[in-house]
């Protein structure tokens, strides 16, 4: 973990929280902020570590899904909590949580739904389950119906689905191809003109396998036309080397002197080489077209 107390201009140092060890390891963290209560939320999995690695099994096996809270902006953080009900689960969420419209709390489970709660966090309980993707994100729109999407695995799509019911439960799976996205999550934001915003990856070279094609970061602006269908009329560029996870943030709050302001947090890498080698982390804060 790394706090900014200056509004993303700079951070201090890595802390840890939760450290690997030779029987498990961590993954996967979501921030979520209750802006009612003024709680920070972070919600994480724990995994065993197999006594035999096989490179052709994944390792994101009989995690525990575990939660902690804090009271001071991430100064001091509470003990781990588990989760009834998601122990054994494959890794969880990417990105963020989300708070609703009703106050209510959201955690995106990766594919498999989602963990909401109604209290303030005193506490949680899992929406319905769900196997059609994978690294999922979720955003409410102008409609309050909740918008989940999901990276399609070893396919250029990303998949959406809609929930009316805050999240509970949701409808079938829509397949999209536009924007293209080359195998990677993406991120989704409904930003203060209530237009869609999507953060992915964007190569020119729509024929690249899997991992490769993963540069270009770029936000996506979609508004919906009368039939409820996303239309696509923008693009901005963030980063043109390689990149690929992003997580989108409203930093309207910020008070910064930059209109239509985003932030995007992404990976990327600046020695060219796909894929990438993590070399860094990086937080950009982009002014979008009107």
């Amino acid at each position: 973990l790394r706090r900014s107390g200056d509004k993303g201009h700079t951070f201090g140092a890595i802390r840890t929280l939760a450290a690997c060890n030779a029987t498990a390891f961590y993954t996967n963290p979501l921030g979520l902020v209750d802006r009612i209560r003024g709680t920070v939320w972070l919600a994480y999995v724990r995994c065993p570590i197999p006594a035999t690695i096989n490179p052709s099994v994944s390792a994101f096996v009989n995690c525990t899904q575990l939660l902690r809270s804090s009271l001071d902006h991430g100064v001091t953080w509470s003990p781990e909590m588990v989760v009834d009900g998601t122990t054994p689960q494959h890794d969880g969420g990417v990105g963020a949580g989300l708070q609703l419209a009703s106050g209510r709390l959201l955690f995106p489970r990766n594919g498999a739904g989602s963990m909401i709660s109604d209290d303030g966090g005193e506490s949680w309980r899992l929406g319905s389950k769900l196997q059609h993707g994978g690294e999922s994100q979720a955003v409410q729109l102008a409609n309050t119906s909740v918008l989940m999407q999901m990276r399609a695995v070893a396919t250029y799509a990303y998949i959406w689905l809609r929930s009316d019911d805050g999240g509970e439960t949701f409808g079938p799976p829509l397949l999209h191809t536009t924007p293209f996205v080359p195998d990677c999550p993406t991120s989704v934001l409904l930003d203060e003109h209530g237009r869609l915003l999507l953060s992915h990856p964007n190569p020119t070279n729509h024929t690249l396998p899997r991992p490769l094609g993963r540069r270009n970061l770029t936000i996506s602006i979609g508004a919906f036309d009368a039939g409820g269908t996303v239309v696509w009329h923008d693009a901005v560029v963030v980063f043109a080397g390689p990149s690929g996870y992003s997580s989108l943030a409203s930093v309207t709050k910020w008070d910064l002197d930059i209109v239509g302001a985003v932030g995007v947090v992404y990976e990327m890498s600046t020695d060219g080489k796909e894929p990438l080698d993590f070399e860094g982390v990086q937080l950009a804060i982009i002014s979008m077209p009107a």
